[in-house]
């Protein structure tokens, strides 16, 4: 009498988890259902729109909204930096792909260490930066190791 009882309980695990599962999954995004501005944005997707993973249509969309907050200025630099990106070598692309991956998995505070180092670079003058740079390049692995650490002690 009890396995009886253990199948309806397996059952309705099942159906609690199916459901819970398709609840978690995003609904797929109509393109009739786009404003024009996002379809005009879109265009390029328009054709291939249904075959699009639901959860991917969801991150195209986020990415558009955050693209249309952009002023003219900050387009134009992401614009030349896709630019960029597409010159890669699949080969320079995975590598920056492994360097974001490393970056993201660093805590809050070592990411936070690297964006002030990184600003400081950036505000210093051009000819100062090249001197940085052409100094960074000349040094052997065990010289960047070194300099690494020192910057890292200063924090």
């Amino acid at each position: 009498m009890m396995r009886p009882n253990l199948r309806y309980i397996a059952i309705l695990v099942l159906c609690c988890l199916s459901a819970l599962a398709r609840a978690q999954t995003p609904d797929a995004v109509q393109w009739s259902s786009l404003s024009v501005e996002q379809q005009s944005v879109l265009q390029p997707f328009a054709g291939q729109w249904a075959d699009i993973p639901a959860t991917r249509q969801q991150k195209i969309l986020k990415g558009l909204e955050r693209w249309q907050q952009l002023d003219s200025t900050q387009q134009q630099r992401v614009k030349e930096r896709f630019q960029q990106w597409k010159e890669l070598s699949p080969q320079q692309r995975d590598a920056l792909r492994e360097r974001f991956t490393a970056f993201q998995n660093l805590s809050k505070k070592q990411r936070d260490i690297i964006r002030e180092n990184f600003q400081k670079f950036q505000s210093m003058p051009e000819a100062k930066r090249e001197r940085l740079k052409k100094r960074w390049k000349s040094m052997t692995p065990k010289q960047r190791k070194k300099a690494l650490k020192k910057m890292r002690d200063r924090h």
